[in-house]
């Protein structure tokens, strides 16, 4: 008999569930919404990708990412400047406000992860990454989307023998 307790399925969208209800409450009073947190934190790191390539990392559909984009635009969190490469194309590029509210959503997320993961030991928590990341690119290798997830700074230098290795790849990192 299926027990949804006992399942991977059923405890990842229950915790996901969790963390967007707790995030976006807390990022509400920014002006963002929980769908927008994925495109600001691209973003903030590499500004200027285009629709495509935000689609890609964020891991979002592009009918949902057409409309987070025009979202976001309208609040005055990104503009929309023609490709240099390619002149029919559009890049997206956070506002200066946008640039400010990064911070603070950074924040509200590192607190919501020291939030759940409360009680377990640093070892614990590299295990729990490491296998979650497993999941992902176990569940993307058969669609053709294969996913490999970033590892932090940290990770990398902590597998040069100074901290706990978490055996992920060290491929481009998605969201």
């Amino acid at each position: 008999m299926f027990e949804p307790t006992a399942s991977v399925r059923h405890l990842t969208n229950w915790a996901q569930r969790l963390f967007s209800r707790s995030v976006d409450r807390r990022v509400s009073s920014m002006g963002l919404s929980i769908g927008q947190v994925p495109v600001l934190l691209i973003l903030a790191e590499e500004d200027g990708l285009s629709q495509k390539e935000l689609v890609r990392r964020a891991v979002i559909e592009q009918p949902a990412m057409v409309a987070t984009l025009n979202r976001m635009e309208a609040a005055g969190l990104l503009t929309r400047r023609a490709d240099d490469k390619d002149k029919r194309s559009r890049t997206f590029h956070l506002t200066e406000s946008a640039r400010a509210v990064v911070p603070r959503l950074t924040k509200v997320l590192e607190e919501s992860n020291t939030r759940a993961l409360a009680g377990f030991s640093e070892q614990e928590r590299g295990h729990l990454v490491a296998l979650l990341r497993r999941v992902i690119e176990n569940m993307t290798a058969d669609d053709g989307s294969r996913v490999t997830v970033a590892r932090t700074s940290t990770e990398r230098s902590a597998s040069s023998g100074k901290k706990h290795k978490v055996d992920a790849p060290d491929d481009q990192p998605l969201l």
